[in-house]
């Protein structure tokens, strides 16, 4: 993941992930650590760095992804490409706040899904790809509830979408969100498909 952040670039050095053949897992590489470098573009220098340690009491949560910022530019909310969980950094302090040991839990910790992208909207609604689970959920970034009212469901996407039975694998993966109030305003590719899907969120949002 790569964002430009009150002028920084803020880089998400993912880390490594094991598979285990025996168990059918992925597994977080305890040698390979994960980090956020800030870089400053004008000089292309690092500026700072943002260590993401990994957890004992949640072995299944690592490997950062995809960043987004809230309008104000003063957290950041990270996916992870392993389990359904979002990280939270302060962008003033360049702190992590919500990392592996106390991750925002959108899914579970202990099974494997990803929480591919994360794109939040200019009223502070984040929206997240979870590629799995084949769904889109929702996020208030002013009180870090998953699918806060109105927003009572997460938004079915993908062939499971279309039928919650099939088993045909399709997550969502990479998505763009508009602010110019013309739906739908949520675009996404899947992993498997040739179409571009979309999502129409304005019918849940309350009026300005």
């Amino acid at each position: 993941g790569i964002r430009v952040i009150n002028d920084m670039i803020y880089v998400v050095n993912s880390g490594n992930v094991l598979f285990d053949f025996d168990t059918g897992d992925f597994i977080c590489d305890t040698s390979s650590p994960s980090s956020i470098d800030i870089i400053d573009p004008v000089t292309d220098t690092l500026e700072d760095s943002i260590d993401f340690p990994l957890s004992n009491n949640n072995p299944f949560v690592c490997s950062p992804e995809s960043i987004a910022s809230t309008p104000d530019n003063n957290f950041a909310y990270i996916g992870s490409q392993v389990s359904g969980v979002l990280f939270k950094i302060d962008i003033n302090s360049n702190i992590l706040l919500r990392g592996a040991n106390n991750p925002i839990i959108i899914t579970s910790t202990d099974g494997l899904d990803a929480t591919f992208d994360i794109e939040i909207n200019e009223r502070g609604y984040g929206f997240i790809a979870m590629f799995n689970t084949d769904r889109v959920f929702t996020i208030d970034t002013e009180t870090d509830l998953i699918n806060p009212f109105p927003f009572l469901a997460e938004f079915p996407v993908g062939l499971r979408g279309d039928n919650p039975g099939s088993d045909f694998f399709d997550g969502p993966q990479d998505m763009a969100i508009t602010n110019n109030e013309i739906s739908p305003n949520i675009f996404f590719i899947t992993g498997l498909s040739s179409l571009l899907g979309s999502i129409d969120t304005s019918v849940f949002e309350p009026a300005m």
